[in-house]
């Protein structure tokens, strides 16, 4: 595959003029009831979104206004500033007297400071609430003039202001919104017009997260776990093995039964199952055990040499020259599939109903062997799969042996990742990766081995980035949320990786020896911050012919193909899995409606807003955010 910055992953600025300021807010905030009746007493309280400040404060004078229904009709507005009555030992106010359809006009002298009070009462002497008002400096100035031109805004305040230059009136910008809080909290996120004739709330997708499904808690487990058993005993052998056993010989395994959680379920016997099964086939560098319970007439000989073709041949070779080697630590030179109906009776009833079956896994736990705290290891390179059961004999789950042969061949390149990457980091004596890391690893494993479904190549990642595309805010790539959508933006960011540094990249962050964002920063050199903002442009600018820069390219990957074709294939349910748009983009325009309540951003993800004008100017947009969410802001012009 070829790929672009190998020499040196050093990160080159892009062509774009790039610029990193420090901003406050600007603009009008707060909110109240609408506007009252003619005969309602007191007065309505002001509608915020209603309210401009221009120029924002503080500055020598600013002009407060209000558009028709602001306040009830012939009302008097009085701002104020508590505060500088306070400071100064004298009322610092300023009013004015609504006209008939509620617009009013008041100046604003510069010693009311940036936090206004704003109160109105009729002409009986009723007052309304008090609306409080912000304002902050002037907006900062931007030069944009190609299409595909950025600049990058660091708002260590969770807020920033800039003036979108508009001379033609027709341009278009995208505002690309990045926590980069790596836990997944909730910010509100704000995005307005200071010069906005109304503010409108942006209404989320009503499209819910994916549940987490039952791998990554075997990996979040591992990563706790893994770090706390003996070393010492790894490859002496807790069973009775042989080396170079014969096609037809049986032997028994440990299999879990239930997902343990804590250190000391993995030596309560009641946890694992005793299973016997017989060796069904042999390759080069595999050894596929079926359970001998579930044999019979489904599981014939042809579908085993099927599976262990394929992962023999290919799965075995691809995932090893994209990762490294695994170990070997029963020194039998190769890798054990144990297809057992223990791992069919880990799916219940409520994960079929809910669509997501536990296939196959690896488990960590079998590269450690001690006798007292992890005595069912089977100390052995292993995966462990269902078998089929179409009559539903070993769980609720109908799975026909032609669909074991059809997910196995992802299974097991997904497997094969973690395995090697557990048995590199046990070598090392390095920490296990974190999960979403290694799961957006183990699925570019799939697009590595070309795994088909429902006819399609590599259609189950399409799919997964495609319900994060749809939605990224309500998502984040880095939490330990572990669902569907995550592992598809993870997914998405690993091939935005091999892309620009090349397959390397995937040897590098296997073999640490840090996790998570520190791995992706040294084995990228370069900051997440900045990784951060050229992924999400090149979301956005992939393939759309306005920018040179090689790093808002993705060349490996059509992502917006992709998403059609996760369209296409959920076109037909009820309800639709993908209801939303690409980016979940919202279309705004200055002056006009943005976003006075906004939407809700997870750390780690990203929020995109493609913002027009109607007419020419310079604009100024003001977005918000709590501060803990760490903010970074791209303004890209499309057009």
């Amino acid at each position: 595959m070829q790929s672009r910055g190998l020499a040196d992953r050093r990160p080159v600025r892009t062509s774009g003029l790039i610029a990193v300021f420090a901003l406050a807010a600007c603009g009008g905030g707060g909110g109240g009831g609408g506007p009252s009746g003619p005969d309602l007493t007191p007065p309505g309280v002001p509608v915020a979104s209603l309210i401009i400040v221009e120029p924002p404060l503080p500055g020598p004078t600013a002009r407060l206004s209000g558009r028709g229904g602001s306040v009830e009709g012939s009302a008097t507005v009085r701002v104020s500033n508590s505060t500088a009555t306070i400071r100064t030992g004298q009322p610092v106010t300023s009013s004015a007297t609504a006209a008939a359809d509620g617009t009013f006009t008041v100046s604003v002298p510069a010693q009311l400071g940036d936090r206004l009070e704003l109160t109105a009462a009729d002409a009986a002497g009723n007052v309304s609430g008090v609306l409080p008002l912000q304002a902050g400096p002037i907006p900062t100035a931007i030069s944009v003039v190609d299409p595909g031109d950025d600049h990058l805004l660091s708002l260590t305040t969770g807020e920033g202001a800039f003036n979108l230059p508009v001379p033609a009136g027709n341009e278009r910008y995208t505002l690309v919104a990045q926590s980069l809080n790596p836990v997944a909290s909730a910010f509100p996120l704000t995005v307005a017009g200071s010069s906005a004739a109304e503010i409108r709330a942006l209404a989320p997708s009503a499209q819910g997260r994916t549940a987490p499904g039952p791998e990554g808690r075997i990996r979040e487990f591992e990563r706790r776990v893994m770090p706390l058993l003996p070393r010492g005993h790894a490859g002496q052998r807790g069973l009775a093995l042989s080396d170079d056993p014969s096609i037809g010989s049986t032997r028994t395994f440990n299999v879990v039964n239930r997902l343990v959680v804590s250190l000391p379920e993995l030596s309560n016997p009641a946890n694992f199952d005793d299973v016997t099964a017989r060796l069904r086939y042999k390759g080069d560098h595999t050894l596929i055990y079926v359970e001998t319970r579930a044999e019979g007439p489904n599981i014939p000989d042809a579908l085993i040499d099927e599976i262990g073709d394929r992962f023999d041949g290919q799965t075995y070779d691809v995932d090893r020259a994209a990762f490294g080697e695994e170990t070997d630590i029963d020194d039998n030179g190769r890798i054990i599939v144990l297809m057992t109906a223990t791992v069919n009776g880990l799916n219940t009833q409520a994960s079929v109903d809910a669509g997501s079956i536990l296939s196959g896994f690896f488990y960590g736990i079998d590269l450690l062997f001690d006798p007292v705290i992890n005595p069912f290891s089977n100390d052995a390179e292993i995966f462990y799969s269902v078998v089929p059961d179409p009559d539903e004999e070993f769980s609720p789950a109908a799975i026909g042996g032609d669909q074991v042969a059809g997910f196995l061949d992802g299974v097991l390149a997904h497997e094969f990742e973690h395995m090697i990457n557990a048995g590199q980091r046990l070598a090392r004596g390095s920490n296990f990766e974190v999960v979403w890391l290694d799961e957006g690893l183990a699925h570019y494993a799939e697009t590595l081995n070309g795994v088909t479904f429902a006819g399609a190549t590599d259609l189950q990642n399409s799919l997964r980035s495609a319900l994060w595309l749809q939605k990224p805010y309500a998502q984040s790539i880095v939490s330990a949320d572990d669902n569907l959508e995550q592992r598809g933006a993870a997914w998405l960011l690993v091939a935005y990786l091999v892309d620009h540094y090349g397959e390397g990249i995937l040897r590098d962050l296997v073999a640490g020896p840090f996790t998570g964002i520190p791995n992706v920063e040294n084995a990228a050199d370069t900051s997440f911050p900045f990784l951060f903002y050229r992924f999400t442009a090149a979301l956005l600018l992939d393939g759309q012919g306005l920018s040179s820069d090689p790093f808002f390219d993705i060349s490996n990957l059509d992502v917006r193909q992709r998403f059609q074709s996760a369209k296409q294939f959920w076109a037909g349910t009820a309800p639709p899995r993908l209801p939303g748009s690409y980016l979940g983009v919202r279309a705004s325009t200055v002056p006009g409606s943005l976003s006075s309540t906004g939407i809700t951003l997870s750390g780690g993800s990203p929020a995109y807003f493609d913002i027009g004008a109607t007419g020419p100017g310079d604009h100024p947009v003001v977005i918000r955010a709590d501060r803990q969410s760490n903010l970074q802001v791209t303004i890209i012009r499309t057009k």
